[in-house]
């Protein structure tokens, strides 16, 4: 489903923002 990793994709972007734009311990894929 790309529905689903889009939101999944949304979510990651809205916890990088959350915490400061430190992507290195949130995995992306």
């Amino acid at each position: 489903c790309k529905a689903l990793s889009k939101s999944i994709e949304i979510r990651n972007i809205r916890l990088v923002e959350k915490t400061g734009g430190k992507s290195s311990s949130i995995p992306l894929n």
